[in-house]
């Protein structure tokens, strides 16, 4: 669905409302309309731990990337880098099972992590509220999962 440039601030602008309304604190807000470039951090009140960066997709479509950092150390990165190729694939399959039914994906590059979840939006939908906010949670949980993998992974 083609939408135009007013749609997708409409949109963000809806976003970082809910978010507010859901006890999320914006942290940080980026809109430049003339490259319709928008982006926004926030967090839950009650966990600092997970930051949530929603970020506008490239085109005119009224798509946004939800993006949490994982908290896993470097060590953590490390010994995944240097698993056994067996021991690996075992971890990855863990990993999917958490986010593949989400259609969540996981990057792991450098000494980060991210986990991200492209959604696209219909303004008009009297669901978009709900589906945006269920992804976030989804996401979230996912986080969570996976820190926990990541600290199985420390301890061993």
């Amino acid at each position: 669905m083609k939408m135009t440039d007013d749609n997708k601030e409409i949109i963000f602008n809806n976003i970082t409302k809910w978010l507010r309304d859901s006890n999320f604190v914006m942290s940080e807000e980026k809109i430049t309309v003339v490259t319709s470039e928008f982006y926004a951090k926030a967090y839950l009140q009650s966990d600092h731990e997970y930051i949530l960066e929603i970020m506008s997709a490239t085109g005119i479509e009224t798509r946004f990337a939800l993006r949490i950092r994982l908290p896993v150390s470097e060590q953590q990165l490390e010994n995944y880098e240097n698993l056994e190729p067996k021991e690996k694939l075992i971890f990855d399959d863990k990993m999917n099972a958490v986010i593949f039914p989400q259609r969540q994906s996981i990057n792991i590059k450098e000494k980060s992590a991210f986990l991200e979840k492209t959604i696209s939006i219909d303004p008009k939908s009297i669901d978009a509220k709900q589906e945006v906010m269920q992804n976030i949670s989804n996401l979230l949980g996912s986080a969570k999962k996976l820190e926990i993998s990541f600290d199985e992974l420390l301890s061993n």
